[in-house]
């Protein structure tokens, strides 16, 4: 136990990345994720235009849609992401402390973490064959 929960404290955000983009080419998803580029200033930005908080991953596979934030352990979605997932999920309000998958239809809404790496829920999502999953609150 303390060794999991160490591994999932030490996990970056990048690294999570990684893992869930290869999981879904392996699975045959197509996937999508924006990175900030840094501007003559030195300051990061990523280009947009629109309304700001889209969750890093876009991933279409055979008419099923996922779209997830990603987060490393401790940290929190913005304002801007929980409208994000919120508006897709369909529900009222997605709270910064909730994580998991939320599905809807051939839609699910995803706030991941190390832990929901380590217990096998990213790859049951991307696998297709996982059940809606409950919602942590």
């Amino acid at each position: 136990m303390k060794a999991k929960l160490l591994l999932e404290r030490s996990m970056t955000e990048d690294t999570l990345l990684g893992l869930v983009l290869s999981t879904a080419r392996t699975f045959g998803w197509l996937a999508h994720h924006s990175r900030p580029a840094m501007m003559r200033s030195g300051r990061w930005a990523t280009a947009l235009q629109g309304d700001s908080g889209l969750p890093d991953l876009v991933m279409a596979r055979a008419g099923h849609l996922v779209v997830a934030e990603l987060k490393r352990y401790g940290r929190r979605p913005t304002m801007g992401q929980c409208i994000w997932l919120a508006e897709m999920a369909g529900v009222e309000e997605w709270p910064a402390t909730r994580s998991g998958s939320h599905t809807v239809g051939n839609v699910t809404v995803a706030l991941w973490t190390p832990q929901h790496w380590y217990s096998g829920e990213i790859e049951g999502v991307l696998r297709g064959n996982a059940q809606p999953l409950q919602v942590r609150a």
